[in-house]
C-alpha cells in the first residue's frame, strides 16, 4: 500500500471514530436498564436507544419514557404529567393520585408528601415507573426538573 493511501485510509478511520464519539456524546446512546420499575415494557438488563438532543429542542411530553439522573444513578421512568397538569388526590378506596384520568396508587407516606399540590409545578414533570408496585419515583422523591432529563427512550 502506498504511503499516501495509508494516510488517507488513516484519516477516514479517525474521522469515523470521531463521528462515533460525537454521536454517542450528543445525539444517541444505547444504555442498559437495571431494575424492574418499567416492566413489562422494559425488563431488567434490556438495552434501550436514547435520543439525547430532543429535550434541547422541546420539553418532555406526557407518555414519553425518559432517562434522568437521580442520586448519581441513571433512571428510566414514564413522564405521567408535565408542568401545570392538574393533580387530584383521593382517600376513598386507598390512597390514589388521579392524573388526566389515570389513577395511580400511593402509599400513605406518598399521599401525605404530595397531597396539597394542585398541579405539577412549572418546569417540572411527574415521573413514575410502569410497574408502580415496584418503583421508586416522583411519588417518593417529588417532581423532577425538566432540565435534569437527559434523553427520551426511542426503542428497546
Amino acid at each position: 500500500m502506498k504511503k499516501k493511501t495509508k494516510i488517507v485510509f488513516s484519516i477516514y478511520i479517525l474521522a469515523g471514530i470521531l463521528c462515533g464519539i460525537l454521536i454517542k456524546l450528543f445525539l444517541f446512546d444505547v444504555l442498559k436498564v437495571h431494575g424492574t420499575s418499567m416492566e413489562p415494557l422494559i425488563k431488567n438488563n434490556d438495552s434501550v436507544l436514547v435520543c439525547k438532543f430532543i429535550y434541547h429542542i422541546r420539553k418532555p411530553r406526557a407518555g414519553e419514557i425518559v432517562i434522568y439522573k437521580h442520586k448519581g444513578n441513571l433512571v428510566v421512568k414514564r413522564c405521567v404529567a408535565t408542568e401545570f397538569t392538574p393533580l387530584e388526590f383521593s382517600q376513598d378506596s386507598g390512597y390514589t393520585l388521579d392524573v388526566a384520568g389515570r389513577k395511580i396508587p400511593l402509599t400513605e407516606y406518598q399521599f401525605h408528601k404530595l397531597n396539597g399540590v394542585q398541579q405539577v409545578p412549572e418546569n417540572t414533570v411527574l415521573l413514575i415507573g410502569d410497574n408502580v408496585s415496584n418503583s421508586v419515583d416522583s411519588r417518593d422523591y417529588g417532581f423532577v426538573s425538566a432540565n435534569e432529563i437527559l434523553g427520551k427512550v426511542l426503542s428497546r
